[in-house]
């Protein structure tokens, strides 16, 4: 399957001299995690790409003598240059692509201009074609949960977390009951206001005193062993959630994400 048959023509672009406070702004707004980076407005050839992982990155750096978060620019935080696909090329491997090197979107171009973007959810959602697989309970799909943190763990452990892992979603626990997401998002968030009003050598120790209950999202879905691999498509494609809890008896047992839906996807040839 080509490319062409599921890029989205709709996508969002910020001009690299834009503030950072602007990116994130842009992606609450429209409930998006990445925004693609071009140099100037009303210009078509991408520039780079910026998601909340490069926010969140940029803004929990230590070794920056002065830093002034409110000030600063997209291009500062943004991958460049970033790849790239065509509408010619095969689905399977833009796929590929978005497990090894932890893509989310690819922006689709077409002589070296923008026209459109494939994404995790556009590749997911072929799974709508076959009924019989979505109907199956969820476990077919569930693995291990591999990003998790402790309701009264504190913020600084978590970005500890998260800049280890690379991952953008961890799953909040309390005594083995998932109660929440902690989203890379939100911690930039706070960590951009922490720094906007603190000065960059004590910003540290009031991250410190925050805990992840004050972070995290506790309006999460959250599915059981008996849920259908078709609620949790719904969750994924209409909604920001990136990962779904599963859980048998209350208890967290395993997590439905983006990228074990794709890798099950490519390993039995759906696409």
């Amino acid at each position: 399957m080509k490319v062409k048959k599921v890029m989205n023509t709709r996508y969002s672009i910020i001009e690299k001299d834009a503030r950072i406070k602007e990116a994130l702004a842009r992606m609450a707004r429209e409930n998006i995690n990445k925004l693609i980076v071009v140099k100037h407005k009303g210009d078509k050839k991408p520039y780079g790409i910026i998601t909340e992982y490069d926010i969140f990155y940029r803004l929990s750096r230590t070794k920056i003598k002065k830093f002034e978060p409110y000030n600063t620019s997209v291009a500062s935080a943004a991958t460049t240059p970033v790849e790239t696909a065509n509408k010619e090329m095969d689905l399977k491997f833009v796929a590929k692509n978005f497990l090894t090197k932890g893509y989310s979107s690819m922006p689709i171009v077409e002589n070296d201009e923008i026209i459109g973007v494939i994404t995790k959810e556009d590749i997911i959602s072929l799974l709508y074609r076959y009924e019989d697989l979505i109907n199956q309970p969820v476990t077919l799909l569930t693995t291990q949960i591999k990003g998790k943190i402790r309701l009264f763990d504190k913020l600084s452990l978590a970005l500890s977390k998260f800049m280890g892992t690379g991952f953008s979603n961890l799953v909040v626990i309390d005594d083995g009951v998932p109660v929440g997401i902690l989203k890379v998002y939100d911690v930039a968030k706070t960590l951009f206001t922490i720094r906007k009003i603190n000065p960059t050598p004590h910003w540290e120790s009031v991250v410190k005193e925050i805990y992840v209950a004050e972070v995290m999202r506790k309006d999460i879905n959250i599915l059981t062993n008996e849920s259908s691999i078709k609620e949790a498509l719904n969750i994924i494609i209409t909604t920001n959630q990136h990962i779904i809890p599963i859980t048998d008896n209350n208890k967290a047992v395993g997590l439905i994400s983006r990228s074990n839906i794709i890798r099950y996807m490519i390993n039995n040839k759906l696409i």
